[in-house]
């Protein structure tokens, strides 16, 4: 067993639960050479707080707790008991500090054990505390240093006798800002760099590309995706303004509850609108930040020669998405330019400068197919939206599908579903005959076909990926059909479809449409299809009945249906008195603007003065 690891935490009351948090990822991801002490400075916990907090101790993390008086000076206890750490831990030489918002997700030994030279301190830089207008890189720039993970001398920092920092605290700013800056100033010059993977902080993730992260924090190697530093990580801050402790739907959220002892979910669930506020200026706004999970998100799609001059439109529409996936990936067949990128759009290839988007290229042609098959065979532990290559998409498209994929993780999310329709005999009835459109929003079900054109979300893991991914199988069966295909596998393997957002009407892109599938695929070849592929695939595993388990699901929105049909005719009847009472107030005023009218009234109101003379006069 090497010397044990210490670390110190400050804990308030409020900070009870992230600091617990934070000790049962320690538990779980320390290495079994390693020991650890922790100390919890506690400043104002109870005594059954401070109990929890013990009890976070494991094998081979001992816990300890130890109460911090205030003391009369500005910010808050816990900002000042920061500035304290070589005073308040007098028996350490050295220890790492941590703030109670990180996941620790790899052994600390490594970042222990970093040689600091002759510093006071190391820590990583913050790259999203630049100057106003700032880019990485540029000439002048001062490095911040994030105060969130600080290895500490404190043998030095004793020994250096420096006067105390002194924050400036400011209304409506975090005192931990102000600590921060001036740490940095009373240590300037003395405080060693530390890898990004030691506190990888999301608000960094968050403002800026991945290529741009690596460059300036000099990660080298391989291209990395967001989701792949958030994998590297040893440390992970969850920096941002809303904590998953919370916020249900705060940055990485699930990955924070994996580790969390809450076994209730916060209330309080942050708009999309506020998290773009208050996230920094040019956030990116990416998707595996917001879903909440490391989890990488592609959007995949394909075209081919006839199409290829509309799909840089949507290319260009997934760029501008309100949330950004990790990876763009249009699949190309040689077969089909053979000339590579030569036959492409200049327009098209101009778009690879940005990382986000690639151009793969794949042997012979699956048509449709080509827009999963590929990615899912790539990347199997992906989140995979496909698109088509001749639609307008809205910038909130990916937004509304990873919202449905939080709500329904289990579930393929689409925005748009066609439900199916049954003949009396029990047999699945002609594509033309079932319910387009079908508006079922937020109800999972395996009666409801998710229809490529407008965008599916397709959560890791939701299908078999020997069957899914079998050209032997797709080429003789389906070739021109995918959405049938991937209803069947679907069902197989019990993943129902979500419709994600009540229908709207997709725009398709000029030009597109002389050689759509879609076209003939409603005149009968989905239905030959479909066919063909239950012919193969109707009997499941379990013994069970692909279009038995279809019928089963239709049967239990059948309720639904006729509410809807309520509803349906409810409205039309309200539409019809609206217009009706429309009708009869615009005739009664127009019938008030008539001399009639005006004749009428003159002498209704004669005999009225008539009736009160008489009375006037028989009471006399």
């Amino acid at each position: 067993m090497h010397p044990p690891i210490h670390l110190a935490f400050i804990a308030d009351e409020s900070t009870v639960l992230p600091t617990r948090t934070a000790l049962a990822s320690l538990c779980a991801n320390r290495a079994a050479t390693s020991e650890y002490r922790v100390h919890v400075l506690c400043c104002g916990v109870s005594e059954a707080g401070k109990a929890r907090l013990a009890a976070m101790a494991c094998d081979g993390v001992a816990v300890e707790t130890k109460s911090v008086p205030p003391r009369e000076a500005d910010g808050t206890p816990s900002a000042q008991c920061k500035l304290r750490l070589a005073e308040l831990l007098p028996g350490l030489d050295k220890v790492l500090y941590l703030e109670n918002d990180i996941l620790i997700l790899k052994d600390l030994a490594e970042l222990y054990a970093a040689d600091t030279g002759d510093a006071l301190a190391a820590a990583v830089k913050d790259m999203s505390c630049l100057p106003d207008g700032a880019k990485p890189g540029d000439a002048g720039n001062g490095v911040l240093f994030d105060a969130g993970v600080l290895l500490l001398d404190l043998r030095r920092l004793r020994a250096a006798a420096l006067p105390e920092p002194a924050p400036e605290f400011r209304p409506n700013v975090d005192d931990s800002v102000a600590v921060r800056d001036a740490l940095n100033a009373a240590w300037s010059g003395r405080i060693a760099s530390l890898p990004l993977k030691y506190n990888t902080l999301i608000t960094v993730l968050g403002a800026f590309e991945a290529a741009a992260i690596a460059e300036y924090y000099d990660i080298g190697g391989t291209r990395k995706t967001k989701a792949e530093l958030i994998g590297d990580a040893v440390i992970l801050r969850l920096s941002a303004k809303f904590k998953p402790w919370q916020y249900r739907n705060a940055p990485l959220a699930e990955l924070w509850r994996k580790y969390s002892p809450q076994t209730d979910l916060p209330a309080g669930r942050v708009s999309w609108k506020a998290l773009h506020k208050e996230l920094p200026a040019g956030y990116c706004d990416d998707a595996h930040l917001m879903l909440g999970s490391g989890t990488e998100v592609i959007v995949s799609l394909t075209s081919y020669p006839a199409r290829i001059r509309s799909v840089s439109g949507v290319v260009r529409a997934m760029l501008g998405q309100t949330v950004l996936p990790d990876r763009i990936l249009l699949w190309l067949s040689e077969d089909q330019f053979p000339n590579g990128e030569a036959d492409l759009p200049r327009e098209l290839c101009a778009l690879t400068e940005n990382t986000r988007f690639e151009v793969r290229w794949c042997e012979g042609d699956l048509r449709p197919h080509k827009k999963y098959f590929y990615t899912m065979r790539e990347y199997p532990d992906a989140i995979v939206i496909t698109t088509d290559d001749d639609i307008d998409y809205p910038p909130y498209t990916l937004e509304q599908l990873l919202e449905s994929q939080r709500l329904h993780p289990k579930a393929v999310s689409a925005r748009q579903t066609h439900l199916v329709a049954f003949r009396g005999d029990g047999t699945i009835a002609p594509y033309v005959d079932w319910l387009f459109d079908a508006k079922f929003t937020g109800i999972p079900s395996e009666a409801l076909v998710a229809i490529g054109c407008a965008g599916i979300l397709y959560p890791p893991h939701c299908m078999d990926p020997d069957e899914l991914l079998d050209p032997d199988a797709i080429v003789p069966t389906c070739l021109d059909t995918d959405d049938m295909w991937l209803k069947v596998m679907e069902v197989r393997h019990g993943t129902p479809v979500v419709n994600a957002t009540a229908a709207e009407a997709h725009r398709c892109l000029p030009d597109t449409q002389d050689c759509a599938l879609w076209a003939t695929n409603r005149t009968g070849r989905n239905d030959l299809q479909l066919h063909r592929i239950l012919s193969r695939y109707d009997r499941c595993a379990d013994g069970s009945s692909v279009t038995e388990r279809i019928a089963a699901a239709r049967k239990a929105l059948e309720p639904l249906l006729m509410m809807s049909e309520e509803l349906k005719t409810t409205v039309a009847e309200n539409v019809f008195l609206t217009k009706q009472n429309k009708r009869l107030k615009e005739k009664e005023a127009e019938f008030r603007g008539s001399r009639s009218y005006r004749l009428a009234a003159k002498i209704s109101s004669l005999a009225n003065a008539a009736r009160r003379i008489k009375s006037a006069l028989l009471g006399r």
